[in-house]
């Protein structure tokens, strides 16, 4: 595999990952538009970080990939 394929596929990683991150962003937007109490809804932002992170933290992890291998000599 040459190095523009191995780019390629990384690119495609990091939109994968950013595809699926946004569609569960919506979710949390339409939690957050559905909560009676403005309060309420933060609290529960805050305490739910760590459930979010796990579809945040692939997008990083690909996009830090791709960073790291274009910068390579």
């Amino acid at each position: 595999m040459n190095r523009s394929q191995q780019i390629e596929l990384l690119e495609r990683a990091v939109n994968e990952a950013r595809r699926i991150m946004e569609t569960q962003e919506a979710f949390w937007v339409e939690e957050w538009n559905a909560a009676r109490n403005p309060f309420i809804a933060i609290n529960e932002w805050n305490k739910n970080f760590d459930k979010r992170m796990v579809y945040i933290q692939p997008w990083l992890d690909a996009k830090d990939k791709l960073t790291k291998f274009r910068s390579r000599q």
